[in-house]
Formats: C-alpha cells, sequence, structure tokens
C-alpha cells in the first residue's frame, strides 16, 4: 500500500494475521545494524567482553544444533532437567542497567545467525499471546530457532503465569530464548505485585536461562529534563507536521483511537507514519489508557517515528502514583523515550 494513500491515523483499523504478526517480528529499524562488530566494550567493564564472547558461542552453537522438529523427544526427556537443559539449549537472560548495550547485543545475536527467528519486546509478547491466543502464539514461535525477548519485565500475575508457561514449553521444544531486562530473574515482580505468591513460576523462569550481567554506565550519558513545557502551541505543531510530511493527532482522539485498536496491531497502525504531532497533552488519570499510550509510545521509538508534542509537560504527563506504582519503569521508559523522539522531530523540523 503506498503510503501517501493511506488514511489519516485517526480513521484505521489495521488487522493483520497471525503469519503477518509473526513476519513482523524483526528488530525496530533504528537498530537494525547493530552488530558484535560495532559493540565496542569497555576495558574498565570486563563483564562486557565475557557477555560478547558468551554471545558469539551461542550463535554458533544456534545454527550448529538440530532442528527443533528433531529434538522433540528429547525435549521431553529433559523435563525435570532443568539445569542441564539450559546448559544443552543455551538459552540466556542478559541482566543490566539502562544504556548500557543489552537492546545492541541482542539484536548482533539475532542478526549473526541465519536460521528461523523471532524479536519482539516484552509488551510486543503479551500482546500477540493477547490477540491470538496462547496455543497459536505457542505454535507459531515453537517454529522460530531462536526468540529474542527486549526488555523482560513482569508488572502483573497473569503475565507472570502466561510467560512461564510459554518459555517453559518452548525451550523444551527446542527453541533457544535471549532475553534482556534490567532486573534479575529472582528480583521480577517485587514491588509491582504480590510476587511471593508466584514463587513456583518465577522459579521456572530463573532456572530457564543461563544469567549473563553486563557491567557498566549509561552511554548515552543524557540528564533528561521532562519538566519544561512544549515551546510550541497547537497550531505551530500542525503546521511542523505538514511541513515534515507527516500528519497531527489531538490527545483525546488518539486516546479513543488506540482503545480501539488492540496494541498487537500498534505497529501495523503507524504503516507509512514518519512524522506525527500530538496536540493538547495533558495528565492521565486513567491508568488503562496510560498504558496503552506507553505502548504507542514504545511503537513511536521502534518505527523511527519523529514526533512533536504541545500541551503538558512531559514530567506531568503521567501522575505520581503512577510514577511510584507497580509500573514505574514502563512509565520511565516512555518518558525517556519521549524525549529521544521529540529531540528528534525538533532537529528535523529544524527548530533546534
Amino acid at each position: 500500500m503506498i503510503a501517501d494513500r493511506l488514511p489519516p491515523l485517526s480513521e484505521r483499523t489495521p488487522t493483520q494475521s497471525a503469519e503477518e504478526m509473526v513476519a513482523a517480528m524483526t528488530p525496530p529499524s533504528r537498530w537494525l545494524n547493530q552488530n558484535f562488530e560495532n559493540f565496542h566494550p569497555l576495558a574498565e567493564f570486563p563483564s562486557q567482553l565475557e557477555v560478547v564472547d558468551r554471545l558469539q558461542h551461542l550463535a554458533r552453537q544456534i545454527e550448529s544444533s538440530m532442528p527443533p522438529a528433531h529434538r522433540s523427544k528429547a525435549g521431553l526427556l529433559r523435563r525435570g532437567r532443568k539445569v542441564q537443559a539450559v546448559e544443552e539449549l543455551g538459552s540466556v537472560y542478559l541482566d543490566g542497567g539502562f544504556g548500557v548495550g543489552k537492546t545492541h547485543l541482542l539484536v548482533a545475536l539475532f542478526n549473526a545467525v541465519e536460521v528461523p527467528k523471532a524479536y519482539l519486546s516484552f509488551s510486543d509478547l503479551t500482546a500477540f499471546v493477547g490477540v491470538v491466543g496462547f496455543d497459536v502464539a505457542r505454535r507459531f514461535l515453537s517454529a522460530r530457532r531462536l526468540v529474542a525477548i527486549d526488555e523482560f519485565e513482569l508488572d502483573d500475575p497473569g503475565d507472570t503465569v502466561l510467560v512461564a508457561n510459554l518459555c517453559r514449553s518452548l525451550i523444551d521444544g527446542g527453541v533457544h530464548i535471549a532475553t534482556t531486562s534490567n532486573t534479575l530473574p529472582d528480583r521480577l515482580g517485587v514491588g509491582r505485585f504480590a510476587a511471593e505468591d508466584f514463587q513456583r513460576e518465577i522459579g521456572q523462569l530463573r532456572s530457564s536461562f543461563e544469567v549473563l550481567h553486563l557491567e557498566g554506565s549509561d552511554f548515552r550519558q543524557r540528564n533528561f529534563d521532562v519538566g519544561l513545557s512544549s515551546p510550541f502551541d497547537a497550531a505551530t505543531v500542525r503546521e511542523l507536521a505538514q511541513r515534515a510530511g507527516g500528519e497531527c493527532i489531538e490527545f483525546s482522539e488518539l486516546n479513543a483511537l488506540l482503545a480501539r485498536v488492540h496494541p498487537a496491531l500498534y505497529r501495523a497502525l503507524l504503516e507509512g507514519v514518519r512524522f506525527l504531532g500530538i496536540t493538547h497533552l495533558r495528565t492521565f488519570n486513567d491508568q488503562y489508557q496510560a498504558l496503552r499510550f506507553v505502548s504507542f509510545v514504545d511503537r513511536l521509538y521502534d518505527c523511527g517515528v519523529s514526533t512533536l508534542l504541545e500541551g503538558c509537560a512531559l514530567g506531568e504527563l503521567y501522575p505520581p502514583s503512577f510514577l511510584g506504582g507497580g509500573f514505574r519503569m514502563k512509565y520511565g521508559r516512555s518518558l525517556s523515550r519521549l524525549v529521544t523522539i521529540t529531540t528528534e522531530g525538533r532537529e528535523l523540523v529544524g527548530t533546534e
């Protein structure tokens, strides 16, 4: 479909089959060219080189291992021998702070192997299962040799049970899983829900992965100021968006759109959109609405959509009760990504 013939964002009703969703499970455009060669380990953090070496070995292991279909019987025999299964299958959990290069290395691993594979964020995974169902999701993902999951996080009990069961099933079927997270496996869910009630599931996840810790500081070295309001009024944002070949949508209209489109289809919703203005931004008072917007911001960031905003300051977008609650890491990531894509938007239209 030709981009300039697409309807305005507010009029779109995207649809995708499960096959199309799986075909789209590739790294975001801003990360496509990452590889092991352009990751430069820092001498002061020896674990960075160790992790690179381990992931390169894993890439060779994935390519040399038998297809999952030939390992189904072995997978059944391995049930109950979790430590040995991890060693044989090579599923890794890459832990580290913000901005130390975890996503870079996950994409590098993905790009290093020529096998059936899928790359998606944790929110993509839960949305995919939500729209196609557990059994269909398992069937499609079990046909991959590698499933790479960025930003693994557990925010609610439902996700804990679903993801533990899915990962265990995939690994037992011979699929290699590589994931990144800012939280160690045994700390998943702590401070977000009654994690102690789900220790069996969290224990399953912990025993399914070899944990690789990536030390280092945030390579971006940015101190984001989210307290300032946008310097633009609504009319200017609309004019700049049009000048950039993009479009503009009012905040309440966008939230209504996100409520009727499943989050699994937000990427399809943005087909052909390269610049987006959002006007009349205001503080959320509904957490379901806020979390849908967080997922949309993730897709804007992943798809490389430059953005301009008008309305309340970013620091006022999510109220303190949200920022201090169980989804605080989601909101923090959202604010960081909003700063990135709005900075890119200002640079694109020449207002920096």
